[in-house]
């Protein structure tokens, strides 16, 4: 996986599009499909929904008296049916394709974060590490990376002129160079670990900082 792939950006114009495929699947059953990677499932339903629907309006306009009430009553039962098949499928393609995205955003930022901490630079971490600090509270690996990020840029003030952090100046400015901010992220790395596995650099983070 190359970094830098994904940004916030593109993360949001991703989800757009998932909405986007969503609605227009309404309105033309499988295209929604098509946009949003299952174009043979998409092309599938499409063509049966317009193969059952122009056999409706034929038999309903050209020959209305050719059919018997059930058989016409039956065609229009498979075109919803259809019709239904095609809205509940662009959910779980939706749905599946989102979580792939997610994951895949996490990862490209998490590798960023991991760049930055290599190189030492804590601020940098945390400016990259910005767009998944909501999921710090259910996250092991983001709760650490943020904790790791705190602790690496130190006690002294960012500015929010930084270049780094032009879009998250407001995270950078109230976490970093903050002891309870540090001593609080790694209580709660410590929460979110119940098998230790940060355990050690839990505790020396704690106890150089508490006190």
């Amino acid at each position: 996986m190359r970094p830098g792939r994904y940004t916030l950006h593109t993360r949001l114009m991703e989800l757009r599009r998932i909405r986007f495929a969503r609605l227009l699947n309404l309105l033309l059953p499988g295209v929604g499909l098509v946009l949003i990677g299952a174009l043979w499932r998409g092309v599938l339903i499409g063509l049966t929904i317009a193969a059952l629907a122009n056999a409706t309006l034929a038999f309903a306009l050209l020959i209305p008296d050719e059919i018997p009430t059930a058989g016409f009553v039956a065609l229009l039962v498979a075109t919803g049916t259809a019709y239904a098949a095609a809205q509940v499928w662009v959910v779980r393609v939706a749905g599946v394709v989102q979580r792939s995205e997610t994951q895949t955003f996490r990862a490209e930022v998490l590798a960023r974060v991991a760049e930055h901490l290599g190189a030492g630079d804590g601020r940098a971490a945390l400016a990259a590490l910005a767009p998944l600090c909501s999921s710090a509270d259910s996250d092991l690996l983001i709760a650490v990376r943020y904790a790791q990020a705190l602790q690496a840029a130190g006690d002294q003030p960012v500015s929010p002129n930084a270049p780094a952090a032009d879009e998250h100046a407001d995270i950078l400015a109230t976490a970093s160079g903050s002891r309870a901010a540090l001593v609080e992220a790694w209580v709660r790395v410590r929460r979110l670990d119940p098998h230790r596995i940060y355990g050690r650099e839990v505790r020396a983070a704690l106890g150089e900082h508490r006190g």
